[in-house]
């Protein structure tokens, strides 16, 4: 929230809507692209000169930067290129200019044999074309008559063939008609190309073309091309597509970073060439991976040769680990035709080198990466001496810590065995090392083996925070209650619900909030040698009884398997499994499955969640019987294969979710779910496939995995939750003041600690903030104090943000802005622990001691070391008169680091990493833990977006969503009410639910307010809160508040009430609060508007006869007859009816 503190002054937002969901069963993703690439070949009046030298000036013609790589999933490749391409009446005009090797410059080995079709080395360097001729897109298939593929080196070299589709065959014969000439200039190579549109056969101009344009580079090899999601290379279904048009703009995209590479700069140039004038809509969408999508949106006419550019550029912390996404679309103002359409993935800087070293005979050919774990003591050092010449000699590697400057061995060891020219090695560090430190890596071999040695330094340093205590306690904090162990009926009780246990250790019964959740017991299901397994029970005893924790053990046999479970429940209800597997026989187990079948009338909604966020689904459980939703269809980042990590589902109330942090000891085939859902009948259930690959297994497995019902805790009541606001100062109810980037509160950005570690800063802040006593004296001297040298901002927008921050307010409780996923990056912290505390598989390490500044985002994992330096600091802000702690990107993050948690290295030796879900948790609880200690209201709020994580947020006192689909769209567009009661309601996580306001893109008073009016209806009628109320916002709640809500005097009615009090159309969403002969109620139109009339339970309402009905807005009287009422809604309005 508000990080991009440096985003551009103007941002257009596109509209976004929601749409209906069908399978598979995932929300939008702006982390993926998914648009296939578009462009038109514009007409050239005055053709290119072919000499291989490449000029601007006469390429006026569509401009595409950068490649996408091979090897990268998607990503821009980093090695620079680019390519252009026009037509004329004759021919198609192509130039293509990318970097070559440092050192070994173009490799062209192969020579043109003129006539034949040569034979291109693959070791050289070359261009490759295919173009498809007449295609024609049937649904989301693309079909093509005829591929021509052209593939050419630096000497002309020249492999050229046509591909029939429809027969299958390919014609070696087929020549091109190709002029083309190319040059090396200032390490570019410059390829020119004149193609005559009659050697390309069975395609006219006004035809709708495939293209697909790529730079083979070597040292190390890359396919790289223009388009996205590729399958069948040399298939137009995923190829780019093409039209030749006259009337079209030129569009030229410049740049898509700065030159220094420390920023976003896109750049995209749209030119007139017609002799008419030319209106046109050039939009730019970006984000940071895993953040909101921001949108740059201009439109313009261009006159006859008349040129516009348009940027969209962005400031960016930390460069180093910079990894976004980005979309550029230029189109006819009304959209219906596209110019160019781009949809890519790209990362700022690379974290190793992108060129092969030319193999040498010294040292320079060696890598010695390095991962220091200091909690652990221990240190992973890797490499490769693949680029070595005499890379065969090399008998040994041994690895020596030392302290810098220094040759005594602190440790050492010496490596025999390498995979493919690699090393890897965990080394144990000596206990109480603080300084400066070095790993070298010396090779043995034979005499031509260089003999210096490959340096990695490091640091280690000692701080009060390690290994603290703050937030750990056994006490049952409220509005927790203790654990109950009824051993007669193998049953545990927490708040608010009632687990009974099977003899496996599962759940035979679940009540949450007085109600049955399960429609059978659950159970494992085996099936070994082709045939279903009973499974036996055996005894369950409980290990351990206490009000803050109750572990117990069962087990279970079959013909083939013997289990243990071990189930440890915390006291927020929260059951953590350990099942271990040992097999008897050698028979292949086909499925081994957790079956978790829960009642059809609960089992309403669904919320699965990959490693990420704003794409995960929220809604309804599909519709019809047999399986309704697969793993293999919902979204993840980088998690491998199928395994989902959360499943939840239930209704609005209560519900049940099961989770993991990993899918380690499962045997599962990446083409077949790990999960899915299944309607049968009166059950809804859910699937989890440990084992659905026939394997043995050979040795003792353990899988574990989590089990939690919902609601998690009661909703807070003194204060009451529906009477929370987050912005109101001064205001009826409890106000809170989250403070959205740590600049407000005088910190750098990710930073957990106010400038200079100076808590008296905050104290200063807590006083302004709360009792109206800002010190400006002070706060002015704060402002003075910047200087370039240590503040990420400029000195007017930190003065800015410190002056707002330390302003006069009377606000009950102040949360700190913090980021669980970033942090600065210039403390000896940082440099101490960045590998332990990231959840990155490797990067660039920091070491630079001189800086003052510097942070990085999306980067770390709360491990407990990290949790012990957050909460150190977590409790000075407390103490200081903070009272809770934001925290930004709290969301399933994967982790790669097998010492930190269960990553694993898979069957395909690919690396799969886990999910923080216990780390988080952890972190969570202890803020709370620490909250109460210190008598605070719990205001820890968690930035959740789309992800709604019971065990989690558990222990969070706030959550806020919505950073998502921003704009001035309306609100019932946005998020659907199925969407909002799977996601966002408060009851599930007993937490208070904040919203963003999310309205930006416009200056138009009048259409911003009709957009607060569209949110302020959708809000009411979930009992949402918005942070940052507008006018209408706070004059609805404080109204509500004067009414009693809030109080045990109000009741209140909603839309999905399974008895609802109201009767109304579909598209009518309404809320209702009721006390003694009185209501308020609230109806949001989420259709096309228009006459409604609703049926009131005049006596479950207690309405007198002769109730008077009132517009509260207008004080216009609100038809009522028999129980009837009736009115206007205008589209997406709503109005509140007082009933007396």
């Amino acid at each position: 929230m508000f990080r991009h503190t440096f985003s551009p002054a103007i941002l257009s937002l596109l509209i976004l809507s929601v749409s209906s969901l069908t399978r598979p069963l995932r929300a939008e993703d702006t982390n993926r692209p998914e648009h296939r690439p578009e462009i038109v070949v514009p007409y050239m009046r005055t053709p290119p000169v072919i000499d291989g030298a490449i000029h601007e000036d006469e390429w006026q013609c569509t401009k595409v930067k950068g490649f996408i790589s091979q090897q990268r999933a998607n990503r821009l490749e980093f090695r620079d290129g680019e390519f252009r391409i026009g037509h004329d009446d004759k021919n198609i005009y192509l130039a293509v200019k990318s970097v070559v090797h440092p050192e070994v410059g173009l490799i062209a080995t192969s020579e043109p044999t003129p006539g034949k079709i040569d034979d291109l080395s693959n070791g050289d360097d070359s261009v490759e074309l295919f173009f498809a001729p007449n295609v024609r897109n049937e649904g989301k298939a693309t079909k093509a008559g005829m591929i021509y593929q052209i593939i050419f080196n630096g000497k002309g070299a020249l492999h050229d063939i046509a591909i029939d589709k429809v027969k299958n065959t390919f014609d070696i014969n087929w020549r091109v008609d190709m002029k083309m000439e190319n040059s090396v200039q200032e390490g570019y190579w410059h390829v020119e190309a004149a193609i005559t549109l009659a050697s390309i056969p069975g395609g006219a101009l006004d035809d709708l073309w495939a293209l697909r344009v790529c730079r083979n580079f070597k040292n190390p090899w890359d396919q790289s091309r223009f388009g996205i999601n590729v399958i069948a290379f040399a298939d137009a279904e995923t190829m780019p597509q093409m039209r030749f048009r006259k009337d079209a703009p030129i569009v030229k995209q410049l740049c898509y970073q700065s030159e220094k590479q420390d920023g976003v700069d896109h750049r995209v140039s749209v030119t007139n060439p017609t002799d008419k004038p030319l209106a046109v809509k050039v939009q730019i969408g970006h984000n940071p991976i895993d953040q909101p999508r921001y949108y740059k949106t201009e439109t313009f006419n261009l006159e006859p040769g008349e040129s516009e550019v348009v940027q969209y550029a962005l400031k960016v912390s930390d460069p180093n680990s910079y990894s976004a996404a980005s979309i550029i679309r230029v189109t006819s103002p009304d959209d219906r035709e596209t110019y160019f359409l781009r949809d890519f993935l790209w990362d700022m800087r690379p974290n190793k080198d992108v060129w092969t070293p030319v193999p040498k005979a010294d040292a320079r050919a060696v890598t010695c990466e390095i991962a220091h774990y200091p909690s652990l003591g221990k240190l992973v050092a890797h490499g490769s001496f693949n680029n070595l010449k005499g890379k065969e000699a090399v008998k040994s590697i041994r690895l020596v810590v030392v302290e810098q400057g220094q040759g005594k061995a602190l440790v050492q060891k010496t490596l025999r065995q390498f995979r493919d020219f690699s090393y890897e090695a965990v080394l144990s560090l000596p206990r109480g090392m603080d300084g400066d430190y070095e790993v070298r890596a010396y090779l043995s071999g034979d005499k031509n083996t260089p003999k210096e040695s490959i340096v990695a330094p490091f640091e280690r340093r000692r701080f009060e925070w390690e290994n603290n205590a703050i937030g750990i306690s056994d006490e049952v904090i409220p509005p927790f209650t203790p654990l109950v162990v009824n051993e007669t009926d193998r049953a545990v009780a927490a708040v608010l619900r009632k687990h009974t246990l099977t003899a496996e250790g599962l759940w035979s019964q679940v009540a949450a909030d007085g109600v049955d959740l399960l429609a059978a017991p659950m159970r494992y299901e085996v099936t070994a040698g082709g045939m279903p397994q009973s499974v036996h029970g055996g005894r369950f005893v409980f290990t351990r009884k206490a009000g803050n924790r109750v572990v117990g053990k069962g087990s279970f046999t079959t013909n083939e398997l013997q289990a243990t479970t071990t189930i440890e429940f915390d006291y927020d209800g929260m059951m953590k499994t350990t099942l271990d597997l040992r097999q008897n026989g050698k028979a292949p187990i086909e499925k081994l499955d957790l079956v978790i079948p829960l009642r059809a009338e609960v089992a309403k909604l669904m919320h699965p969640l990959g490693d990420g966020m704003r794409f995960n689904y929220g809604g309804v459980i599909p519709e019809g019987e047999g399986i309704v939703w697969e793993s293999k269809n919902a979204s993840r980042n980088r998690l491998l294969g199928t395994f989902l990590p959360y499943f939840w589902f239930g209704d609005e109330y209560r519900g049940l979710c099961w989770f993991a942090e990993s899918d380690r000891g499962w045997k599962t085939n990446d083409e077949k779910s790990a999960l899915t859902l299944e309607r049968r009948g009166d059950q809804v259930v859910l699937r989890v496939h440990f084992v659905n690959k026939p394997g043995v297994f050979e040795r003792p497995t353990r899988i574990v995995f989590g089990l939690m019902a919902s609601p998690a805790k009661p909703l807070p009541k003194d204060p009451s939750w529906q009477t929370f606001t987050t912005g109101n100062d001064g205001g009826p109810g409890y106000n809170v003041r989250v403070m959205g980037s740590s600049f407000y509160w005088n910190g750098q950005m990710y930073a957990n600690f106010p400038q200079n570690r100076d808590f008296q800063m905050i104290r200063k802040f807590a006083e302004a903030n709360k009792e109206g006593k800002s010190d400006k004296e002070y706060f002015q001297k704060l402002v003075d104090s910047w200087s370039e040298e240590t503040h990420d901002l400029d000195f007017n927008y930190n003065k800015a943000h410190i002056l707002n921050g330390g302003g006069d307010s009377h606000f009950d409780a102040v949360v700190p802005y913090t980021n669980l996923r970033g942090d600065v990056t210039y403390i000896p912290e940082w440099r101490t622990f960045q590998d332990e505390w990231s959840w990155k598989p490797s990067g660039k390490r920091v070491t630079d001691k001189d800086r003052k500044k510097g942070s990085t985002d999306f980067a770390t994992a709360p491990v407990r070391s990290r949790q012990d330096f957050l909460l150190y600091y977590y409790k000075k802000f407390f103490e200081s008169g903070f009272d809770g702690i934001y925290w930004d990107n709290i969301y399933l993050q994967s982790c790669f680091s097998p010492l930190m948690g269960p990553a694993y290295i898979r069957e395909d030796r690919q690396l799969q990493p886990y999910v923080d879900i216990f780390h988080s948790r952890e972190l969570l609880k202890r803020a709370a833990v620490l909250a109460h200690q210190l008598e605070k209201v719990n205001v820890n709020m968690v930035h959740m977006t789309n992800t709604n994580i019971v065990p989690e947020y558990s222990f969070a006192g706030m959550l806020l969503g919505w950073e998502w689909r921003y704009g001035m769209t309306d609100f019932q567009d946005r998020f659907s009410p199925d969407y909002i009661r799977a996601v966002n309601l408060p009851f599930n996580t007993g937490c208070v639910p904040v919203q963003l306001g999310g309205i930006r893109g416009s200056d138009d008073k009048e259409a911003i307010a009709w957009c607060e009016r569209t949110r302020a209806g959708v809000t009411l009628v979930h009992e949402l809160q918005v942070w940052g109320p507008c006018a209408l916002d706070m004059k609805i709640r404080n109204m509500l508040a004067e009414f009693g809500c809030g109080t045990d005097r109000v009741a209140t009615h909603r839309y999905w009430d399974i008895a609802p009090v109201v009767q109304a159309a579909d598209s009518i969403k309404w809320i209702v609060f009721s006390r003694s002969g009185k209501a308020v109620m609230v109806f949001c139109d989420y259709g096309e508007g228009g006459y409604y009339r609703t049926e009131l339970d005049s006596r479950r309402l207690s309405l007198p006869a002769n109730a008077k009905t009132t517009d509260w807005e207008t004080g216009e009287a609100v038809p009522l007859s028999n129980g009837q009422l009736s009115f206007t809604l205008k589209k997406h309005d709503f109005k509140v009816v007082v009933v007396e």
